[in-house]
């Protein structure tokens, strides 16, 4: 099965795409720091091999070089997940999408051509990453650091992000494109809740990581200062 993590940029869907990726029939892929130029210290991870590119995407690699990307397949991709892949035994894959993140427009409606062209290359559930009450303000800082570091000066607002809580419908909007969501809380996983950690593993249907909460110390305490 296909599990497609849906997020806004900064509210750590990468890292509960890297987690989900651990589990048991998943490819395991490796989590590394997100270096970028002239940054002291890496604010954000990477996981190679979950990125689906789906539209035209330059980038600059932080080191003084371009990357481009050009829009592929769902069968392509898959042939650039397995040179990141551990596990060659998985059955099970979370992906998420390259550049739009979260497949919205404008953070006004969803972007349903993005969807449509998703769904009739693989079938798929959502695992939607939600911000909530808990962990919000810890998260809100983090992304005002991210955006003035990637941004420029004229596209940074005068007054800071003081609030990440997700306020749109995530049913109402994703339920045509997909026959099962699951609305996880970020800032819970984050912090270690193990009963939203069990609903994340009741929906992808593996058992649980013995370190789960170690994993989401170490990042908590490397990102989240």
């Amino acid at each position: 099965m296909n599990f497609m993590v849906l997020y806004q940029g900064g509210n750590g869907g990468t890292w509960l795409t890297w987690l989900i990726n651990q589990h048991k029939d998943f490819p395991k892929f490796g989590l590394t720091d997100n270096i970028r130029k002239n940054i002291r210290t890496s604010r954000d991870v990477c996981c190679a091999g979950a990125d689906w590119h789906l539209e035209p995407l330059i980038v600059d690699d932080g080191l003084g070089g371009i990357v481009k990307h050009a829009p592929c397949s769902w069968e392509d991709y898959l042939k650039h997940a397995k040179e990141y892949t551990v596990n060659k035994d998985h059955t099970h894959i979370a992906f998420k999408i390259i550049p739009n993140h979260p497949a919205r427009i404008n953070h006004k409606k969803v972007d349903a051509v993005l969807l449509n062209n998703i769904s009739q290359q693989v079938e798929h559930k959502i695992v939607f990453c939600f911000v909530g009450e808990c962990f919000n303000s810890e998260i809100s800082r983090r992304w005002d650091m991210l955006r003035k570091e990637k941004e420029s000066i004229e596209q940074i607002k005068n007054h800071p992000t003081t609030d990440r809580r997700t306020t749109y419908d995530v049913q109402q909007n994703y339920s045509p494109f997909t026959s099962d969501i699951c609305i996880i809380d970020i800032g819970k996983i984050i912090t270690g809740d193990i009963t939203e950690y069990e609903k994340l593993c009741d929906f992808i249907e593996q058992p649980k990581l013995n370190n789960f909460k170690q994993l989401a110390d170490d990042y908590r305490k490397k990102f989240y200062r």
